[in-house]
Formats: C-alpha cells, structure tokens, sequence
C-alpha cells in the first residue's frame, strides 16, 4: 500500500515538475505581452543611489514623435535601397572575360570571418 502511494506521489511531483518547467519558458519568452495584458511590470532597474546624477546616463531620442521615428526609420530604408541599387546596374561592364575575372580579388566580411559549415 505504502508503495503505491510513493509511486502515485512520485508520478503525480514528476508531472508537475514537467508542466512548471514548460510553463517557466512559455512566461519567460511571453513576458512583456503577459505583462501588457495584466497591466504589471515583471521587471525594473533599481539602482543604489550611489552614482553622482553626471554619471547616470539616459537615453534621449533626437525625434520627438513615434511619427518622426517612423518617418526617418523610412527615409534610411529609402536611401539605402537607392545607394544599394547601383549594384544592380550593368552599363555593359557584365560579363567579366575570363582574363578580367583573374583581376578581380572579391573580399568581404566573411573573407576575414569565414562561416565554416553553416550560419551563425
């Protein structure tokens, strides 16, 4: 009798076990949506009060709306498409003959960090 209890105890702690720690991942990568739903804050910077006020830095946005955010994050993405797309021309330069292709050294960030096997 007393074993059977054990056995039922144990399987019944082994399952909780398993859904608390499959509950602590879903929370922990749902965190800031749980907290906007709840209306709490799950976490906050606490500091000591040590620090001279110079030497606390805070951030502060050179835009004065999300509008003007949003605004210049498409101005960037304007621009570097346009600088980006001169790649795209041709001008009679493409194909490179084969003596041209000895002439030509491609380097770029994975020259010098070469991904071995896969993406990092």
């Amino acid at each position: 009798m007393k074993s059977n209890v054990f056995r039922g105890l144990s399987a019944m702690m082994a399952a909780l076990l398993a859904a608390s720690l499959a509950a602590t991942t879903v929370v922990s990568d749902h965190r800031t949506d749980i907290d906007k739903f709840l209306g709490t804050t799950s976490s906050r910077l606490v500091t000591d009060g040590t620090a001279d006020a110079s030497e606390v830095y805070t951030y502060t946005s050179d835009y004065a709306t999300t509008t003007e955010l949003v605004k210049a994050i498409a101005d960037v993405g304007e621009r570097m498409s346009e600088e980006g797309s001169v790649l795209l021309k041709n001008n009679g330069a493409l194909p490179l003959s084969e003596e041209e292709t000895q002439k030509v050294s491609l380097l770029g960030f994975s020259s010098y960090y070469p991904v071995m096997g896969g993406d990092m």
